[in-house]
Order: structure tokens, then C-alpha cells, then sequence
């Protein structure tokens, strides 16, 4: 190929490239991706009105050997609800001090059938006595499974207590996808007070900017939470001496769907907790072990009435 030959082809690939690389060049550059700010909590109102419906699913699986000898049981129920949540005081951050649940519905399905266990109309009273909560229907102790069954829609807290930001949140602006740390201190502090004894070092968990959605017509972020304690010795009672149990691995996620604009409260949430526990040991002479898990699942929605 002669030099002139060489020089024209190179000049035709020069102007392939040329007219291949215009395109690219001439588009705008693709749009960033959409940041948020991440609100959990707002501040409450004395009088705020809400309705919360939803289910609560409690299952238990045991097994108990003693002597070679197996025995099973298994729990098995679903609450589902309908209560009005009003706040009826507040603290100096805006935190619900006082609440009241008005029923319309909380029912137990369990072997097959439903029970009504409280009916429309019962109001039950939860305030805060230090930094204990206090459950009352009439005037009386609210039965403690009733208690559970309700617990993960109603939250009071104390003024010097961390919140949902504090201890989930993040200070920078997130885009769909991100994960941040949490805050393990503070939420081992918090579970410490629900009876779980755990440090900052047995905790580890992010959050993460799962997605959008829309809820009731509102443009809403999901906000998953991924939870493991671990070396958790949880206190048996009635448990015999010569048994030990085995330190727990405790895991649980949530997923809480709140408006984007931040001024109104999540519209959703779910959560699924999981607690195996196993213990070895001898009873009476004869080796005994104990396998269960625990595991508990609400799912919620909340409507603002007022």
C-alpha cells in the first residue's frame, strides 16, 4: 500500500471514530441520582390522632430432651388490631409521654379459631413511670400477652432518651441504596431497658435507603434496618443450677416507610425479631437440652385522623 493509501484509509477511521464519538460527546451528561434527607421522627402533639391496624404473629417452636426422651410444642397465634392512638402528653422534645389506645378491633387466632379479646370500645392507658411503661385497661395491668402483641406500634419515650434519629439515623443526605452504621451504644442502652442485657460491642447493624413508594397518595422512602446482638446471655427463669444456656445470637429487621417532605410520621412498618435459645445440662441426674426459637413478626400501617 502506497503512503497515500495509508494516509486515506487512516483518515477514513479517523472520521468513523470522529462521527462514532460525536454522539457521545454531544449528550448531556446523565442526571445524578436523587438525594434525601432522612427524618424518622417528628415531634408529637397533645391531641394527635392516628389510627394503627395491622397483624402481630407470634410463633414458638421448643424441644426438650431428657434421658434420650424428646418432647415438642409448638405456639402458634395471630393478633390483629384496629386501636386509635391519641396522645394525650407530651415532653419538652416533643416526645409522647402519654398515650391512650382506643380498640376497635384486637382479636387472637389460634387452633383454628378467633377470639375477640378485647372489644371495640376498651381504652387502654400506657404512660411512663421513669423510664418504665406502664399498661393499663381500666385501671388494671393489661395482660402481658396483649401487651406484646401491641408494644411494636406504641412507642413513649423519656426526654433524655436517644431517638429514632440518634440511633438509626444519618446527618448526611442519602440516595436510594446508601447504608449507614447505627448507633450501637445507644441501642444497646435501649434494649438494655427492654430487658435484653447486651453492650455496644455485641451489637452490630446498619440502615439502609431501601427505596420510594407511594403510600395513601403520598411519595414515601422505605427504611430497612438490619439488626444482629450477639453473645447475648438472656436470664431463664425457673431454669434449674445444673443448666447452662448458650449465649444467643439475636437478629432483627424492620422496615419503616415515611413520607418523603418529612412532615408527617411513618405510614408503615414492619418487624421481624428472631431469638433461638438452647441450654445443655442435667436434671435430676439425666442430660437434658432445651432448643426453641422465638419468633415474632408485626406489620402496621398508620392513618393520621387528626
Amino acid at each position: 500500500m502506497s503512503a497515500r493509501s495509508r494516509f486515506a484509509a487512516r483518515g477514513f477511521v479517523v472520521c468513523c471514530l470522529v462521527s462514532l464519538l460525536r454522539p457521545l460527546a454531544a449528550a448531556p451528561a446523565a442526571p445524578a441520582a436523587e438525594d434525601f434527607s432522612i427524618k424518622l421522627r417528628r415531634p408529637s402533639k397533645v391531641g394527635e390522632r392516628t389510627l394503627l391496624t395491622g397483624s402481630y404473629q407470634a410463633d414458638e417452636n421448643t424441644v426438650v430432651t431428657v434421658a434420650s426422651i424428646e418432647n415438642r410444642q409448638e405456639k402458634h397465634a395471630i393478633y390483629r388490631f384496629a386501636v386509635i392512638h391519641k396522645v394525650l402528653a407530651i415532653g419538652a422534645k416533643g416526645n409522647p409521654l402519654r398515650v391512650e389506645l382506643g380498640v376497635q378491633k384486637l382479636t387472637r387466632e389460634a387452633d383454628g379459631a378467633t377470639t375477640e379479646v378485647l372489644k371495640a370500645g376498651d381504652v387502654i392507658s400506657v404512660r411512663l413511670e421513669g423510664h418504665q411503661e406502664v399498661w393499663e385497661l381500666g385501671g388494671a395491668p393489661l395482660a402481658d400477652e396483649l401487651k406484646e402483641a401491641l408494644d411494636g406500634i406504641v412507642e413513649i419515650t423519656a426526654a433524655d432518651d436517644p431517638t429514632d434519629d440518634d440511633v438509626y439515623g444519618t446527618a448526611r443526605r442519602r440516595r436510594v441504596g446508601d447504608s449507614w452504621p447505627v448507633d450501637a451504644r445507644l441501642l444497646a442502652d435501649q434494649l438494655k431497658q427492654k430487658g435484653l442485657p447486651v453492650t455496644a460491642k455485641d451489637v452490630t447493624g446498619t440502615a439502609t435507603l431501601a427505596g420510594t413508594k407511594s403510600v395513601q397518595g403520598v411519595p414515601c422512602l422505605e427504611i430497612r434496618l438490619d439488626i444482629e446482638l450477639h453473645d447475648v446471655k438472656l436470664p431463664i427463669p425457673d431454669l434449674p443450677a445444673e443448666v447452662v444456656m448458650a449465649p444467643l445470637t439475636v437478629r432483627f429487621t424492620g422496615v419503616e416507610v415515611l413520607p418523603v417532605n418529612g412532615v408527617r410520621d411513618m405510614l408503615e412498618a414492619s418487624l421481624d425479631f428472631r431469638l433461638p435459645l438452647a441450654a445443655n445440662g442435667t436434671v435430676e441426674g439425666n442430660s437434658f437440652t432445651l432448643r426453641s426459637e422465638l419468633h415474632r413478626v408485626t406489620n402496621a400501617q398508620f392513618s393520621p385522623l387528626s
